[in-house]
């Protein structure tokens, strides 16, 4: 029988993600109570300390929802900052996981998550602890990653113009390098949200620019993949312009002296003059004296 490993779970929360470690195949299983009480009967026999945090689980949900991140061991998410491709999730401090009271249901949290509003937020809205909301931010953070390192992989096109000549994520680095702006820094963030059915991502840079904070903001459209600016400063720093490449026969210096002037090369020799025609009529004999 072949062993799979626990990824996480689908967009939709009806399914879990599984791979095959040897090859890399994946797989899905629909998320059911059979699967659910498979789980408890078999915490139960073996006397697993992960029982009770289950049990939690099952009471606050109102319906089937994903239980990727059940295990108590994993380390729970607080935030995602993602850094021109690079994404960084931070440590929350542990709490006591009490989800039994909650106002919302792991799904109506997802959702306000996914929205973009922050997870402390959601803890006051659901009156449970920040723990308890980190626990389903996890499959969040993964969804917003992949949008993000999406848009960073995209080519932006600027009217008039044509095609950047980089992508999304260098045009950017470029263009805030030539700000004086570090790309590299903590306070440059990369975010992602999208709220309930609305059908693309609205993808956010922050940064600092001086001593003023600058937001850029580009449109993901889940069906197209289609990336767009939506506003002045998405276009500035998504787009760079094509390399002018240089004209055959051309010379183009880089010093500070001017260039040489190009030298005209040797044509081909011109043709040859046409021959004269040698023939020509015969010369009449010159009429004899008459005696």
């Amino acid at each position: 029988m072949q062993a799979l490993d626990l990824v996480g779970c689908t967009a939709d929360m009806t399914h879990l993600v599984l791979v095959d470690p040897s090859t890399g195949e994946r797989f899905r299983a629909r998320l059911t109570t059979q699967l659910i009480t498979t789980l408890v009967e078999m915490l139960e026999s073996s006397d697993d300390d992960r029982l009770s945090l289950l049990r939690e689980v099952t009471s606050a949900a109102t319906h089937d929802v994903s239980v990727a991140p059940v295990d108590a061991d994993a380390p729970s998410p607080a935030a995602a900052l993602v850094s021109l491709g690079t994404l960084t999730v931070g440590q929350a401090p542990r709490a006591k996981l009490d989800g039994s009271a909650s106002r919302l249901s792991p799904s109506e949290i997802q959702r306000l998550l996914r929205a973009g509003k922050a997870p402390e937020s959601v803890a006051e809205q659901a009156g449970v602890s920040l723990d308890w909301v980190l626990r389903w931010f996890q499959p969040i953070a993964a969804e917003q990653g992949k949008v993000i390192t999406s848009v960073l992989g995209g080519r932006q096109e600027r009217e008039g113009f044509g095609l950047s000549d980089d992508l999304i994520g260098d045009s950017v680095r470029t263009n805030l390098l030539a700000r004086d702006v570090e790309p590299d820094e903590e306070d440059v963030q990369w975010s992602a949200s999208r709220p309930e059915g609305r059908p693309y991502w609205t993808v956010t840079l922050r940064f600092t620019e001086g001593e003023r904070v600058r937001r850029a903001t580009w449109r993901y459209d889940i069906g197209t993949g289609r990336v767009s600016p939506r506003d002045d400063l998405a276009v500035d720093l998504g787009w760079t312009a094509p390399i002018t490449h240089p004209s055959p026969g051309r010379m183009h210096h880089s010093g500070g002296e001017p260039a040489p002037a190009p030298q005209d090369r040797a044509g081909p020799p011109p043709p040859p003059a046409p021959r004269p025609n040698r023939w020509a009529p015969p010369t009449p004999p010159s009429p004899r004296r008459q005696r």
